[in-house]
């Protein structure tokens, strides 16, 4: 795709998530087009930039703006829509676990938390019955 932006003379300007319709993201690829100005006509610059804008499915606009370095506007409405609300307390309480978890982690406490996770596993150092030695 770039190839042919690159072919015809065109520049991704930036992709637009525009609305969510029946659970889907809608996206637009604003494209440049650069027209050279005659000299006779030239004022204060030598291109004149006009645009177009192509649908395009959200993911391939999006990959396409990460390789061309281009910007991704999303419309507000479209934020407000997919935002999940945050329970800030109970994100709070997990980090704090999280934090006291990391804090008195040893290797015997790593082996003593995957052996209460996992009910088969009766010990890391011994065997299953049926696995061969």
């Amino acid at each position: 795709m770039i190839s042919l932006l690159n072919a015809g003379g065109l520049s991704l300007d930036r992709v637009i998530i525009h609305t969510i319709e029946e659970g889907a993201f809608q996206a637009v690829l604003k494209i440049r087009i650069v027209q050279e100005i005659k000299k006779e006509q030239k004022e204060a610059s030598t291109d004149h930039h006009s645009f177009i804008e192509i649908d395009a499915r959200p993911s391939d606009a999006i990959a396409l703006a990460v390789r061309t370095n281009c910007s991704i506007w999303m419309f507000e409405e479209v934020v407000s829509k997919a935002s999940i609300p945050v329970d800030a307390n109970a994100d709070e309480e997990d980090q704090v676990q999280f934090r006291q978890f990391v804090e008195d982690l040893s290797p015997a406490a790593l082996v003593r938390h995957l052996k209460n996770r996992d009910p088969k596993n009766n010990s890391p150092e011994t065997p299953d019955s049926d696995t061969p030695t």
